[in-house]
């Protein structure tokens, strides 16, 4: 069991960080070139890393609003999601496929015709399919743009204090976790699934009263890879890609280790951002040594 649940997320791990070091460096190139200003005003600020933290937290206390004080909370995260894949994957599409076709004398590019028809795909026929395609593309167009705007420094310093703050938000205010069952629940697209049937129904714990179930879902979230996607195209945008590959190295050991662990212990959340960040930081200095 634990080598299908590893196998299926470091997979899943590996086709996005892919897809999403492409758009990076084509990102990169045209951020170089002029043709995209950064999405940051100073890449090289420290403080770049800390306006990249706020936007985070912005849109947490939006989500966990939506969650806790709107009755059509799902059909608002629906919302939220189809808005998130369509504009991140479009990013990732556009800088896959930088042509476009011209219709009644507009150019409309093959990255906003194959994002509107993932999005379309995913508002008619939602499946599993289709949500982990929309995970992957726009993780790796949010990942891709973000880390070709910031430099390594303040790229680092978001990586930091967003581990902290996950560590925290786990295990002390809990609400990482409140927010996590309610995207579960809803289905949506910010979280890489994967359902496994055990062959004897096993005993966990679900908020300190034990049951016995047949099958289990278990999640990955979208955010543990998003940040060293991020971390690793900012690494290519400073040094080379060699040590962008050692960096994203690192966070696949630390992933790979911290699932072996949790696959044992379902239904337990824990936090993974810290530890794939030490992996993933540890191969990056690993590179330069």
């Amino acid at each position: 069991m634990e080598e299908k649940v590893i196998f299926w997320f470091v997979s899943i791990s590996l086709i996005t960080q892919v897809i999403g070091l492409y758009v990076g460096i084509q990102y990169i190139s045209f951020i170089r070139s002029g043709v995209v200003p950064p999405v940051v005003e100073n890449p090289e600020s420290p403080l770049s890393g800390l306006r990249i933290f706020i936007y985070v937290i912005i849109t947490t206390v939006l989500v966990l609003a939506l969650i806790r004080f709107f009755r059509i909370k799902n059909i608002l995260l629906r919302g939220l999601e189809l808005f998130a894949v369509f504009f991140s994957s479009w990013l990732a599409f556009d800088a896959i496929i930088p042509f476009g076709v011209v219709l009644f004398d507009v150019m409309i590019s093959f990255g906003i015709i194959l994002a509107l028809a993932l999005t379309l795909w995913r508002i008619l026929r939602p499946n599993h399919i289709n949500k982990t395609l929309a995970t992957i593309f726009a993780i790796a167009g949010a990942g891709g743009v973000i880390g070709a705007s910031i430099d390594v420094l303040p790229a680092m310093i978001f990586v930091v204090i967003l581990s902290v703050y996950d560590f925290l938000s786990v295990f002390v205010t809990k609400h990482m976790v409140y927010m996590a069952k309610a995207l579960i629940e809803s289905d949506s697209a910010f979280t890489f699934s994967f359902p496994y049937k055990f062959k004897k129904p096993i005993k966990i714990d679900y908020s300190g009263s034990k049951k016995r179930i047949k099958a289990h879902v278990f999640q990955l979230g979208g955010g543990d890879i998003l940040v060293p996607l991020l971390f690793s195209v900012s690494v290519l945008r400073k040094f080379s890609l060699l040590n962008a590959i050692s960096t994203i190295f690192g966070s696949f050991i630390a992933l790979a280790a911290l699932l072996y662990f949790t696959v044992k212990r379902p239904g337990k959340a824990l936090p993974a951002l810290p530890v794939i960040s030490a992996g993933m930081l540890a191969g990056f200095l690993l590179s330069l040594a």
